[in-house]
């Protein structure tokens, strides 16, 4: 049986073969992955062939695969402005925002954001939810390049996280709480704003639910 260090040098070997199996066109690349292959062998994992005998497998070709036009065509930015308007309850944010949610990113993303979010406002709207400005958020502020970063002006999201509807999930003062909150506050706008405003329309969801 293989000790853990055998096995973890294999797949060390593998994944770094596997690299530079796509990559061999690439000179400066094989130069800086080749030594490491061997410094792998040299510690008792052989790496068969050059650097590795297995090719990546194919990418199949996707039939379903559809233009950037196709999923412009159903976004309507306009009825997204609508929904997400009254959660920010400021007249000049809103057009960032939905900048955020279907302007900005892989054009998959920006479909999946308006898609959700509809559905959300639609369940909402059906529940009877009244949308506002939550009682109580958390500012989240932007993440800006460094030239564009003045520690006297941090410049928050026009929307903030709601606190409230997490609190459903874990106690405000655990760790738990905490790690919620950086998990739907950490990565891009573009995914920062969707979480932000699921969280508000779930919160509002939840709310006429309890009240009906």
């Amino acid at each position: 049986m293989r000790s853990p260090q055998v096995t973890a040098r294999a797949m060390f070997a593998n994944v770094l073969g596997l690299t530079l199996g796509r990559a061999q066109e690439c000179p400066t690349m094989a130069n800086v992955v080749g030594p490491l292959l061997h410094q792998v062998a040299a510690h008792g994992q052989d790496v068969p062939g050059k650097w590795h005998s297995r090719a990546m497998p194919p990418r199949l070709p996707s039939h379903h695969r559809l233009p950037s036009s196709a999923v412009a065509g159903f976004i309507d930015p306009r009825a997204l402005g609508e929904l997400v308007g009254p959660l920010v309850g400021k007249t000049g944010g809103v057009d960032f925002l939905v900048r955020c949610l279907v302007g900005e990113g892989p054009v998959h993303h920006r479909g999946a954001n308006w898609v959700l979010l509809t559905l959300l406002g639609q369940a909402a709207k059906a529940a009877g939810a009244t949308l506002a400005p939550p009682a109580e958020t958390l500012d989240v502020p932007l993440r800006l390049p460094p030239h564009l970063t003045h520690d006297e002006d941090e410049q928050n999201y026009p929307l903030g996280l709601t606190l409230k509807p997490l609190e459903r999930l874990a106690n405000r003062n655990s760790r738990e709480f905490e790690a919620m909150v950086d998990c739907l506050t950490d990565g891009p706008p573009q995914h920062v704003v969707a979480n932000m405003a699921m969280v508000a329309l779930l919160g509002a969801l939840l709310d006429a639910l309890e009240q009906a």
